[in-house]
């Protein structure tokens, strides 16, 4: 986001997008230096966002909506890749292998980001094999 996303939208939208965390109290982007990835629920509608820093010099690299997660990256692949879905640590690391043509992966936002949402998915279409591809380091060793 560049600051400009307020100028686009009516005083009602914004207020909306102040009650979902798009804006801090100030209404200021909080996702401000940041490219953002929607996250979508099983219909299709968005539930959320995952925003990372493109300067290099924010508090925190990643940036969620507050509250609890709605939603999983790239839900629809269970369905389609239901023989193996690969489990990513990040949105942003799950954007890789699809830009690498792996088109079968799932994303947690970090390695406790694992929620009853990706239990229900993986159940729901009677996924065969979870592959974890987290990062080889202390948290990734846990997770």
């Amino acid at each position: 986001m560049d600051g400009t996303l307020k100028s686009k939208l009516s005083p009602a939208q914004v207020k909306l997008a102040q009650e979902m965390g798009v804006f801090n109290d100030k209404r200021n982007e909080r996702y401000f230096n940041r490219v953002v990835v929607p996250v979508l629920d099983d219909n299709g509608h968005p539930v959320g966002v995952c925003g990372r820093d493109i300067t290099g010099q924010m508090q925190q690299k990643y940036l969620n909506l507050d509250g609890p997660q709605r939603g999983v990256w790239n839900s629809g692949a269970a369905a389609a890749y239901a023989d193996e879905l690969i489990v990513t640590e990040g949105i942003f690391d799950g954007l890789a292998l699809w830009q690498a043509g792996i088109k079968n992966s799932i994303a947690m936002c970090g390695v406790e980001g694992w929620s009853s949402l990706h239990t229900a998915l993986i159940q729901k279409h009677s996924v065969r094999k979870v592959v974890l591809a987290l990062y080889q380091d202390e948290a990734g060793e846990r997770g």
